[in-house]
């Protein structure tokens, strides 16, 4: 069985005033399609840093990272954009929806950076099980977080 991510000798090496600081450090892991990973840690010890390369957001000082069979780290900006458009999805702890759009219309401008047509954005977010007015087209300020994570998932 092919791994669904591999990541070899992943290094990552940030600039600061006081000198370089390695967010990761010769990182190697794989998981396996259907499986499960929880990356888990005190602050800063380079999670994030990690969900990033692999979620095509940032690049490695030194290292690679697969997806499926696309290897990530190598990737220009514009095909690691691409990708994600295509194959990422992410959770942030904090709400990253537009709060001057509706729910709707935050799905919708999604569906247009990937070049879809948004009519169907509303019947997509009725799919998720938000049923009401409200849930569709009010802000996502007034959805209840926990809500919309478990309606979504």
């Amino acid at each position: 069985m092919d791994p669904a991510i591999q990541v070899a000798s992943l290094t990552v090496e940030y600039a600061t005033p006081r000198g370089p600081v390695r967010a990761l450090d010769g990182v190697s892991l794989t998981v396996n399609a259907g499986s499960s990973l929880a990356v888990t840690g005190p602050s800063g010890c380079g999670k994030s840093t990690l969900l990033a390369i692999l979620g095509g957001l940032a690049v490695p000082t030194a290292g690679t990272a697969r997806v499926g069979a696309m290897v990530v780290s190598s990737l220009p900006e514009r095909r690691r954009c691409q990708f994600r458009r295509a194959h990422v999805g992410f959770v942030y702890q904090a709400d990253d929806l537009l709060p001057f759009l509706t729910v709707v219309e935050n799905v919708a401008f999604q569906f247009a950076l990937q070049g879809e047509a948004i009519g169907g954005a509303t019947g997509f977010v009725f799919k998720q099980g938000f049923y009401t007015q409200r849930d569709l087209f009010d802000s996502p300020t007034t959805l209840d977080y926990a809500s919309f994570v478990r309606n979504v998932n």
